[in-house]
């Protein structure tokens, strides 16, 4: 007699009829600027289901495989909304496409976003982490620099509310 499995039957997050809606609205290609992929493209959630994240329209978009892995490696970030406008990134914070590109200053922010995701920081939280150490952090400065920077920004204890909810202290 076959032991019955204990693997859960995979699900698909995304119902089909709003997949097929994202699908068409972005002509069944990547929405990454110059990326011509209609082969292998999937949707995506722009804000993690994970964090929040929803599965309405405006939080999905069509990506190929690639710009996928490099959203999660951190190398691409995405923020804004599908009807609103997209706004596509390098680490380093330039436009994508952009010229100016530090490829150096991207792979070390690229770096420390990865480390803070596998020290068990959610993606959003490590991203605005790297977005606040950014201008603070030399072309120059380690990935390890900017990771403890990182680090002390999100481990950094929140002030204590200034109204005192229990009226005022008595002298």
């Amino acid at each position: 007699m076959r032991k019955p499995s204990t693997r859960r039957r995979t699900t698909q997050s995304i119902s089909p009829s709003v997949r097929r809606l994202v699908h068409h609205r972005d002509d069944g290609r990547c929405r990454v600027p110059g990326c011509r992929h209609a082969v292998f493209v999937d949707v995506r959630h722009i804000d993690p289901k994970a964090e929040g994240g929803s599965h309405d329209p405006e939080n999905l978009i069509t990506l190929c495989a690639a710009h996928h892995r490099a959203i999660h490696r951190g190398t691409l970030v995405v923020s804004g909304g599908a009807s609103v406008g997209l706004e596509f990134r390098h680490a380093d914070g330039t436009a994508y496409g952009s010229p100016r590109v530090s490829p150096r200053s991207s792979t070390t922010l690229a770096t420390a976003f990865r480390a803070l995701c596998s020290l068990g920081f959610r993606e959003t939280e490590s991203r605005r982490a790297i977005a606040n150490v950014h201008p603070h952090v030399g072309a120059d400065d380690s990935a390890e620099t900017v990771l403890r920077r990182a680090l002390a920004e999100l481990t950094r204890p929140t002030p204590p509310h200034s109204a005192n909810i229990f009226g005022p202290k008595a002298a």
